[in-house]
């Protein structure tokens, strides 16, 4: 119990830290939709888009290293070294990416079709590079349990992000009539200030972060750092994988979308970057349960890493499974069925693409399960599999995202999402009961889903005209889900409430 206990203390503590940042970062989703791009869902697309390659390179750049400095640092030989070795490598390679860049600018812009936009691209590659300087601090964070710190230096660039989209998108434009405010903010290239945004905020993180670089003694040791890699390197090209799996239906839309033939040059690739938009703030709507997600993931792995050979941790490792699955099922029903209400985070000219909101948020629970699974190849140093499983998922991603999106446009793209990691999570659990059985309990398992699947497919079959008593309704089948899991856990919470009172004791 004491695993459990100090995992939901520090998930709680990531998931606070996720969820007020988060949600103060969410707030640029109606902020952009209903305010700067209420009727321009094609430069919102143009957003969308590009944040979905930023997330390609961060993970290249990163090398899997993150994953790879948990692994290390763990051996008291070469602690000293770790943090050395790992960000020596990261900053000069993220330097010559820039260069790299900087020096082809046309043809990476004209190949993105971004020509005569090049600072996009250019900015975009910045945002990329300062993420990756900051990345390795973020992780000896969370390695020494310095939650608290993660979680300040987290909002704290979130709010320097926001405070920035306010001053440009807000405040500037009502002084335009000033000549050189005028001459500064073009209003033609208005979605360039998003970018902007990112920018100082990152620079304002990797100068707070800073300090945990002075911190270490330099000693770069290229034998250490090539066991690093050996070990790091599936993780990078499965977390590339995983990615391909989560993003890459962005960058396919504007290849595979059906355009109407009668359109201009022009026209067709407003009407896809606005397609785009659509997708990508209506992903947004699943933002609850992305960052439970993210928070359980900050504080399960460092734990998985440290208590991997106790006796009882397979047992707390099933039992964590189950309390996850409640958890990110219940976020699923209450966005799913509240989705009435949850609609108006999003501008009125995106609401044509709500039908793919539970259709996410269920891919989502998928997701986490996925990573749940996963801890069997990272804790039996066969992170190849790893690599097989998520290459597996991003052949059915790019192969499913080829028949559906013509087809069925993004709707066939979200759909993807559920098939594909429906696939690989069984492959991962076979697998893992071959190398690291976990005892998961897979009949109170299936029994939640089903049931929390069945309950949504309720709420859309009953047509109801009048908003409050639909609502209404909803709430009952809500409490049906919370009732069960009462009736089945409720010998498990007694015992974690009088665990909690012989520890206060």
């Amino acid at each position: 119990m004491s695993v459990i206990k100090k995992l939901a203390g520090e998930t709680a503590i990531y998931g606070i830290s996720s969820i007020v940042g988060r949600f103060l970062n969410f707030l640029l989703t109606p902020f952009y939709t209903i305010v700067v791009f209420s009727d321009k869902t094609n430069q919102f697309g143009i957003v969308t888009e590009l944040y979905s390659y930023i997330v390609f390179f961060l993970i290249i750049l990163t090398f899997g290293m993150e994953t790879g400095y948990f692994r290390f640092v763990q051996d008291k030989d070469l602690k000293n070294k770790v943090f050395s070795t790992i960000s020596t490598t990261l900053i000069a390679s993220s330097a010559l990416f820039l260069g790299f860049v900087i020096f082809f600018l046309d043809s990476f812009s004209e190949f993105l079709s971004y020509k005569n936009n090049e600072i996009f691209i250019l900015f975009v590659c910045i945002i990329i590079v300062l993420d990756v300087i900051t990345a390795l601090p973020f992780a000896k964070l969370r390695h020494q349990s310095r939650s608290k710190r993660f979680a300040i230096l987290k909002i704290i660039n979130i709010a320097v992000n926001i405070a920035f989209n306010l001053l440009f998108y807000l405040v500037i434009p009502k002084f335009y009539h000033i000549a050189i405010i005028k001459d500064i903010f073009d209003i033609e290239y208005i979605v360039i200030y998003v970018f902007i945004s990112n920018i100082i905020a990152s620079v304002v993180t990797l100068l707070m972060l800073l300090p945990e670089y002075l911190k270490e003694t330099f000693s770069f040791d290229f034998s250490l750092l090539k066991r690093i890699l050996y070990y790091s390197f599936p993780v990078m090209l499965a977390g590339l994988a995983g990615q391909i799996n989560e993003l890459i239906d962005r960058p396919l839309l504007r290849h595979l979308l059906v355009v109407p033939e009668h359109l201009t040059s022009a026209e067709k690739n407003d009407f896809i970057l606005s397609q785009i938009g659509v997708y990508g703030a209506n992903f947004k709507l699943a933002i609850i349960i992305t960052l439970f997600v993210q928070a359980f993931r900050f504080a399960f792995e460092p734990m998985f890493f440290k208590s991997g050979k106790n006796e009882d941790s397979k047992q707390n490792y099933s039992k964590i499974m189950t309390y996850f699955l409640i958890f990110s099922l219940s976020i699923f029903l209450v966005i799913s069925l509240y989705l009435p209400v949850f609609k108006y985070f999003i501008g009125v000219s995106y609401w044509q693409g709500l039908k793919i909101v539970p259709i996410i948020l269920f891919s989502q629970v998928l997701l986490g399960i996925l990573f749940n699974l996963s801890l069997w190849y990272k804790l039996s140093d066969k992170t190849f599999y790893g690599l097989i499983i998520t290459g597996i998922g991003a052949l059915i991603t790019v192969g499913s995202n080829y028949i559906l999106i013509p087809q069925f446009g993004y709707l066939g793209a979200a759909w993807t999402h559920v098939i594909c990691y429906s696939i690989i999570v069984l492959i991962s659990y076979f697998l893992g009961r071959k190398y690291f059985d976990v005892p998961y309990n897979i009949k109170s398992i299936l029994q939640y889903i089903i049931f929390a699947v069945l309950l949504y497919y309720i709420s859309t079959i009953i047509s109801i005209e009048s908003m409050l008593i639909s609502l209404f309704v909803n709430t009952a089948l809500f409490l049906l889900f919370i009732a069960l899991v009462y009736f089945k856990e409720i010998n498990t919470i007694k015992k974690l409430l009088n665990y909690g009172v012989k520890s206060n004791k």
